[in-house]
């Protein structure tokens, strides 16, 4: 929710984490939806997502340690694949691997 203290919270741990804030203001909904800024920030990581393989993707020891204890085998020993090598490698659509997705 938009109110004061959320903003204030966000400010907080961008500050904390040595981001400096230079400037603050609403994005009404209608900008959101008129500009395609929801668009453009998902379009973006897809299009990243399709450009690197994973294997390209720099992880931190906790990272590693997280995906490890959540997929139950290291980083390094894990069957990755880009969007298109999965779809090729389970004869799926986008679609259908979506759905496996989730």
């Amino acid at each position: 929710a938009v109110s004061t203290e959320a903003c204030a919270m966000v400010k907080g741990c961008l500050e904390a984490a040595g981001c400096e804030v230079c400037e603050e203001r609403k994005v009404t909904a209608e900008e959101i939806g008129d500009q395609g800024l929801i668009d453009q920030h998902y379009g973006t990581l897809a299009e990243l997502a399709m450009k690197y393989h994973p294997r390209e993707l720099t992880l931190t020891e906790e990272k590693r340690a997280a995906f490890e204890e959540t997929f139950g085998m290291a980083w390094e020993d894990a069957p990755l694949f880009t969007n298109g090598e999965a779809q090729e490698k389970l004869g799926a659509t986008g679609a259908e691997l979506d759905a496996l997705w989730r």
